[in-house]
């Protein structure tokens, strides 16, 4: 079935993305956000069981990758997935799946799934993130053009051939998810977020390598495009407090987070560059 992309983004046209481009060699603290004291910048840490953030489900969320979306994030892991690590997904199960997710596997590669009518666009990355170290992960992806994925990790590129049947499944009801699927047990990430953001679009290696070098809230705000962003701490009313906290959408178009099952101390002072 043929699906619409958000309708409040304007996206840009769409570049094709080459092969690889230069990895940063290393990866240092970021300067203080704008406001903050020295070394005041932080992520979120999630036990890999049953700590997420869920945001709810409203239409300009849906269908993300229909006609390109590009999803980014830093991660930092605390250990191994016990099958699959979500770092950001939206999938409604319970019989026939439906949606898709952005996961760390078992093995440590980065893997997009998206379902389908037929067979499902699951083809996943040889790149692989580390334990304790971060890392910047990327994935572009088109559901209208569906046989070609566009993986970064670390600002090395890796294309992956999906070879999908039918049309893409609808993701109308399901959350979106960081960190965890709400509706599938063992799909946790054992480890640090910071920097997530989602783009309506499929973005080029440039914008890959000029999401890696964001140092403050405003330039994460203020991101070509971006339908959501969130930094994890930057703004001042974030908070892991459980139910009563908020992961707030630093873009200002309002989708904002409520943490599931996070303390007040999963608010950590350590980001990368």
């Amino acid at each position: 079935m043929s699906v619409l992309s958000p309708s409040n983004v304007s996206a840009p046209s769409k570049v094709s993305a080459p092969s690889s481009i230069s990895a940063p060699s290393n990866v240092t603290e970021l300067p203080a956000a704008a406001g903050g004291a020295a070394g005041e910048i932080y992520s979120w840490e999630f036990n890999g069981t049953d700590e997420g953030v869920v945001i709810s489900d409203v239409a300009a969320l849906r269908d993300f990758f229909s006609g390109g979306g590009t999803i980014m994030a830093w991660i930092k892991l605390s250990g191994t997935p016990s099958v699959r690590g979500v770092i950001v997904g939206k999938l409604i199960a319970g019989g026939s799946d439906l949606g898709w997710y952005l996961t760390v596997e078992s093995d440590l590669t980065i893997r997009l799934f998206h379902y389908f009518s037929g067979a499902n666009a699951a083809a996943g990355s040889s790149l692989t993130v580390s334990e304790n170290v971060w890392a910047h992960v990327a994935v572009v992806y088109d559901t209208d053009s569906p046989t070609s994925i566009a993986y970064y990790v670390n600002g090395t590129a890796d294309p992956a051939s999906p070879a999908p049947t039918g049309s893409a499944a609808g993701d109308a009801t399901a959350p979106l998810d960081i960190a965890q699927n709400s509706n599938i047990a063992s799909r946790n990430l054992p480890g640090r977020v910071y920097g997530a953001m989602m783009l309506p679009y499929a973005a080029s290696s440039e914008q890959v390598t000029e999401h890696m070098a964001l140092r403050t809230q405003s330039e994460y705000s203020d991101f070509d495009g971006a339908l959501a962003a969130w930094t994890f701490g930057d703004d001042a009313s974030d908070d892991a407090t459980g139910t009563t906290g908020q992961l707030t959408d630093v873009t200002g178009n309002g989708y904002d987070g409520v943490p599931s099952n996070t303390v007040a101390g999963d608010k950590v002072e350590d980001a990368p560059a």
